[in-house]
């Protein structure tokens, strides 16, 4: 593919200037790929399958600014084929959903994709290989999420959360592709306690930059993560990681967005996460955690930033049904050119499991930065989290879902305010989302299911457009699996 400057970019490859100040990562993922697909595997019996699918979608989408509206109405359809293979030392996926989307406003028509192939492998007993990509290409607001509803289990406070960069929903309908790449190194040496190390790629491509605002991305991620088990009672987990972001700046006089005051937002991030878990008391485990980010950047007209966060938490399990979590901590975070600044950050959480379902509700309050949502936005960000969730199976095969949502934050940024005139300025402004979403889901006749979506979100902000945005979404889909050998 070609970018907005000539140049030609690659999937896995990106700007050779961009490499030059980063790890290659070419002759990696080439040895990955010769270890975990290439080496057979004869040694032990493998299990097989191939599945496949189809479905068929209409996506309504409103978003309503003071200035007017955009409208988005289209028919989707989907095919979906996916190979899996597994035995006792390894797995390899490969799954490819292309699809092709049908303007009913516009009369045009744009192709779709989601591929991904991962693969993993014990190369002994306790070491561990593994790799995975994906490829999307689409015109979905966040990668994260469907509709912004939640899932359809409850939370699991005990799995690492993604570092994988979530792309922001104030990019509306913009059509772009992201490519992710990870690959893995996993020791384990003894029981509950490894080393890994990893890298990552992700790139982000606009199809249509100028036009939306939004910059291209080159993200690289090295880390390094150890959990120690020292006894039944203790546990600790260490994780360092580096990140290096070369961005293609655009420039824009979309008003949706805020007119960042800079020509180019390459950065690096050095990150670092300790916790300490304790279970000496039964049914109430604690931890303390500490994070640490610095932000760097090699534009002189941008502030690096950073952030210190330490953490108490306290986790009750009332019961198999019912628990509640509660952390605070301090904060400090510092800005080039700005005093320090001092805060707290928490949680506060209830989830109740159902024979049918659960409810859970959650507030949170953190520090951190977002440099790589895919919008113009970026910088230190104290925010404020709250949500209600819940699922419940309304019978065998129907089940509903809801989300509520309220997401307060103070964004730290260099940007030209609007109606302010060209001067740039290091400022802190608000940004304000109330999100509501509701998913009605039905299994029918073994293979089938139908489902109807409908998420609303409010949005206002201090330097971009308010909007409200109603989004209904219906699908129809069909998947069995063909052969298992």
């Amino acid at each position: 593919m070609t970018d907005l400057r000539g140049k030609d970019t690659q999937i896995f490859g990106g700007d050779e200037t961009q490499m030059s100040d980063t790890i290659n990562l070419k002759p990696i993922t080439a040895l990955a790929v010769t270890i975990l697909l290439v080496v057979p595997a004869v040694s032990f019996s493998r299990e097989n399958s191939l599945r496949g699918g189809l479905s068929v979608s209409l996506d309504n989408d409103n978003r309503s600014y003071d200035i007017g509206s955009d409208d988005y109405r289209r028919l989707g359809l989907s095919p979906m084929i996916e190979f899996k293979s597994l035995s006792e030392k390894d797995s390899y996926t490969l799954r490819a959903v292309p699809g092709i989307k049908y303007d009913l406003l516009d009369s045009g028509s744009d192709w779709d994709a989601n591929l991904n192939v991962a693969a993993e492998r014990f190369i002994t007993k306790s070491w561990q290989l593994g790799f995975a990509d994906n490829y999307l290409k689409s015109d979905s607001q966040n990668t994260n999420s469907t509709l912004g509803v939640n899932p359809a289990t409850p939370p699991d406070p005990g799995v690492v959360p993604s570092t994988a960069p979530q792309l922001s929903e104030n990019r509306y309908r913009t059509r772009y592709s992201l490519n992710s790449m990870n690959l893995f190194s996993k020791y384990i040496y003894r029981e509950n306690s490894l080393f890994q190390l990893g890298f990552g790629y992700d790139a982000l491509r606009n199809d249509n930059a100028i036009l939306s605002g939004e910059d291209d991305y080159d993200r690289y991620t090295t880390s390094l993560r150890n959990e120690h088990r020292y006894d039944p009672r203790w546990r600790s987990t260490v994780e360092l990681q580096y990140i290096r972001g070369n961005f293609t700046p655009t420039e824009t006089t979309v008003t949706t967005v805020p007119t960042i005051a800079s020509s180019s937002g390459d950065l690096k991030e050095y990150r670092l996460l300790f916790e300490l878990d304790n279970q000496s008391i039964i049914h109430n485990p604690l931890s303390l955690s500490y994070n640490y980010s610095d932000t760097l950047y090699d534009e002189t007209d941008l502030n690096d930033t950073a952030i210190h966060q330490m953490r108490f938490t306290w986790k009750r399990d009332f019961s198999p049904h019912l628990y509640t979590r509660l952390g605070i901590g301090p904060s400090y975070e510092k800005t080039e050119g700005r005093s320090a600044n001092w805060g707290e950050n928490g949680i506060a959480e209830v989830n109740y499991t159902l024979e049918r379902g659960f409810v859970n509700f959650k507030i949170e309050k953190a520090y951190d930065v977002d440099n790589f949502s895919g919008s113009n936005e970026g910088g230190v960000v104290d925010s404020w989290n709250s949500s209600l969730s819940g699922s419940y199976q309304l019978k065998q095969a129907l089940n509903l879902t809801g989300y509520l949502a309220y997401i307060y934050e103070d964004r730290q940024q260099a940007v030209i305010l609007q109606n302010s005139g060209a001067t740039a300025q290091l400022d802190t402004y608000q940004d304000k989302q109330y999100i509501a979403g509701t998913t009605l889901n039905y299994k029918f006749w073994q293979f089938y299911n139908a489902s109807i979506a409908y998420t609303y979100t409010k949005y206002n902000s201090d330097v971009a457009a308010d909007y409200d945005d109603h989004r209904i979404l219906l699908t129809l889909s069909w998947e069995k699996e063909f052969f298992r050998w």
